[in-house]
This record gives structure tokens, C-alpha cells and sequence, in this order.
């Protein structure tokens, strides 16, 4: 467990015990108020009882902003986490769409524009799979020359980074997606 989350989970207890202890002493001043004779006495317990409710229904509130400011932030983290995988994932198919172009230019022979097409589906076909950023970018890329009916490179014997959301390393800019219509 984080730091931050035992701190809020401790604010969170104080709060609620605060709140209690204030709901209960409010229940007495309001009882004592009623049954008071004296009508300084009723008055004084009267003030005591509001700045005292007044007091418990702030520490709800807090409790309450400190729930929202929590779920903000678990909603902002998963937000931050969609993002930097939607990064990853696209310099990764900047990396498969590059290594791909690389081997069909060793292939003279092949219908660059066609292949493209098919790389382009295969991509969008692995791009939602959960293991399309493990593993070296060489594998994916033999999978996909594979899946295309061209030869694989071969292997380097140097593996490539994972992909990085910070800055470009290939030589080639990412091809735009086809459209097959």
C-alpha cells in the first residue's frame, strides 16, 4: 500500500470519528437544551448544539470531498494508464509497419501496395490483442511476414527496445492505414 492511500485511509477514520463523537455530543447539548429551565442556560446549550452540528456536517463534507477527490484521481490514473498504452502501441505499429516495408523492399518481386493492405489488416487485426507489447519487436515482425506469405528477416541478434512513447527511433516515418475501400 501506498503512502498517500494509508494517509487518506487515516484522514478518512479521524473524519468518521469526529463525526461521530460530534453526532453524539449534539444529541446530548439538543437533549440538555430541551430539558433546560433556565432560559440562558437553553440558550447557551442551543449555540453550543449548532456550532457542534455545524462541525459534524463539515466533517461529512470533508469526508465526502475526500471520496470525490479519490475517484478523480483512480478515473485521472486510468486515463493516464489508457493513454500511455495507446502510445506504446502505436510506436510499436510504427515499429512492425517499418521493419515489414524494410523486408518487402528486399522483395522486389512482391506487390508492395498489396501487401501493405494485407500488413495493414493484420496489424488492426493484433493491434487489440493483450501480448502486442511483449516480447521483441523482431518476433512480431517475423509473424507478421509470416502471416503475409513473405520470408522473415533474420534475426539480428540484437533486440529491439520496447516501444517508447518518448521520441521516434526508426528511420522510416509510420505508413498512414489504407483503407480497403
Amino acid at each position: 500500500m501506498s503512502a498517500g492511500h494509508d494517509t487518506i485511509e487515516r484522514h478518512e477514520l479521524i473524519l468518521d470519528e469526529l463525526a461521530r463523537f460530534g453526532l453524539e455530543l449534539a444529541r446530548d447539548l439538543s437533549k440538555r437544551a430541551m430539558e433546560a429551565e433556565d432560559p440562558d442556560q437553553a440558550a447557551r446549550l442551543a449555540l453550543a448544539f449548532a456550532q457542534v452540528s455545524r462541525s459534524v456536517r463539515q466533517s461529512l463534507a470533508l469526508e465526502s470531498r475526500l471520496n470525490r477527490d479519490a475517484a478523480r484521481a483512480r478515473r485521472e490514473a486510468r486515463e493516464d494508464a489508457k493513454v500511455e498504452d495507446k502510445a506504446l502501441r502505436e510506436r510499436r505499429v510504427a515499429q512492425l509497419r517499418s521493419g515489414v516495408r524494410r523486408t518487402l523492399a528486399e522483395s522486389p518481386e512482391r506487390e508492395t501496395m498489396q501487401f501493405l493492405s494485407r500488413l495493414e489488416l493484420a496489424i488492426l487485426d493484433g493491434y487489440g490483442d493483450d501480448h502486442f507489447l511483449d516480447g521483441p519487436v523482431e518476433a512480431h515482425i517475423a509473424r507478421l511476414c509470416r502471416t503475409l506469405g513473405v520470408e522473415p528477416p533474420a534475426a539480428s541478434g540484437t533486440p529491439s527496445p520496447p516501444p517508447s512513447p518518448a521520441g521516434r527511433h526508426d528511420a522510416d516515418p509510420p505508413v498512414p492505414i489504407l483503407s480497403s475501400a
